[in-house]
């Protein structure tokens, strides 16, 4: 997709210095990015790529314009505006209500009919889909599971039996070894405690939300 930068500073709310009908099709590295595309600067780590960077312009605090040698946003935290900035270029298809002819749908579950169901979706016997939830193919939604209105769930993930999720939540399959992390973080299972290995993996989950903006901005829905 391609925006303009006067398109993108209003998306996040930036102020604008440089020519705002400049385009931009992609997010990259400020060490490595090229004509075209969009960086930050957050991390002062990377301040020295900051002047020979050959993007079209990056997102970057007040104190670092004068440093900046292209077309400049300045936000206040240039971590959470790139975050905007990516689910801007990443933004959600159309959700199609409907339940894919491939997908197996127990007789006894509820699937509101607004819900989009993927290709070889399994739900079993007393779950429940909300209004407006997308699920995406391969996932695995096992007997008495509950999920609310208006959430996602990303190819391959896997609902474990009596787990409620609630509204306006994403669920992603980021690897496979933290994926229990992912369920139990962003679900609500009476009396289940957090095993120590998951407290260990959570922990990491934490630390990569945290140096992943693509990641980041996926898992809050605005």
């Amino acid at each position: 997709m391609i925006f303009t930068l006067g398109k993108v500073a209003g998306h996040i709310s930036a102020e604008l210095y440089g020519d705002p009908e400049c385009e931009v099709s992609d997010i990259a590295a400020l060490q490595s990015a090229k004509s075209g595309q969009i960086s930050f600067l957050s991390n002062r780590k990377y301040y020295r790529y900051l002047k020979h960077t050959k993007a079209s312009a990056v997102i970057i605090k007040r104190e670092d314009l004068e440093a900046c040698p292209v077309s400049a946003l300045l936000v206040d935290d240039p971590y959470l505006g790139f975050a905007g900035v990516v689910k801007l270029f990443h933004s959600d298809p159309e959700i199609i209500p409907g339940i894919h002819p491939s997908a197996n749908v127990s007789s006894s579950a509820k699937v509101d009919s607004s819900a989009s169901i993927g290709p070889n979706v399994v739900i079993e016997d007393n779950s429940a889909i909300g209004p407006g939830t997308f699920i995406g193919s391969g996932c695995v939604i096992q007997p008495d599971v509950s999920i609310g209105s208006n959430t996602r769930l990303y190819p391959n993930v896997v609902l474990c039996h009596a787990v409620v999720i609630g509204s306006r939540v994403i669920c992603i399959l980021v690897w496979s070894s933290v994926l229990m992390v992912l369920v139990l973080l962003m679900t609500k299972v009476p009396g289940r405690k957090l095993p120590k290995l998951a407290q260990s993996s959570l922990t990491m989950m934490l630390k990569l939300v945290r140096i992943h903006p693509l990641i980041a901005a996926h898992l809050k829905i605005q």
